[in-house]
């Protein structure tokens, strides 16, 4: 859920406030791209609201940039943020975790790390990511073993996971 913070307090967006601007964004936003998240801090000087984007094939800056224009006057014209704010629209970047289920296909090749609600650990390459029966094939990294010893794909239903991260590659 959206959360603003105000010094040390946390307050929450208002959730009609979350659901206008949820709205808006579902109007403005091509069928490919979604909404991964919305964030609104909130301080004395400056309030700043951060949206982050993702696309089946990822988001580019020029869509996030044009979604930004066409957001910031519909709530600027709906008057749905009483005080000065920045809006900051972006795609999600390696660091964040992905959290929706829309996210992992555009990265089936890549090296992830997925920690299980029950606190298993594994790495290994994305093979597969399954929307319609929300599971993931994860070939799990053979470590330290022989060569000659085969890893077997490991199939994860998306609701075990507690948090999947995409891993940066320098090969």
């Amino acid at each position: 859920m959206p959360f603003c913070r105000f010094d040390r307090a946390i307050y929450f967006l208002g959730m009609n406030t979350e659901n206008q601007i949820k709205d808006i964004l579902t109007q403005i936003l091509p069928a490919e791209y979604f909404v991964v998240e919305i964030q609104f801090i909130s301080r004395l000087s400056k309030s700043k609201l951060t949206i982050l984007l993702d696309g089946d094939r990822g988001i580019g800056i020029d869509q996030c940039a044009e979604v930004s224009r066409q957001l910031s006057e519909k709530i600027d014209e709906l008057d749905l943020i009483k005080t000065a704010y920045t809006l900051e629209i972006s795609s999600p970047g390696v660091d964040k975790p992905l959290i929706l289920a829309r996210q992992f296909p555009q990265h089936v090749g890549r090296k992830l790390k997925i920690l299980l609600a029950e606190g298993e650990e594994h790495t290994g390459t994305l093979q597969a990511a399954d929307l319609a029966t929300d599971t993931l094939v994860l070939l799990p990294e053979g470590g330290k073993k022989p060569k000659k010893q085969t890893t077997e794909p490991l199939t994860i239903h998306l609701k075990d996971i507690k948090k999947a991260q995409v891993l940066v590659s320098f090969n």
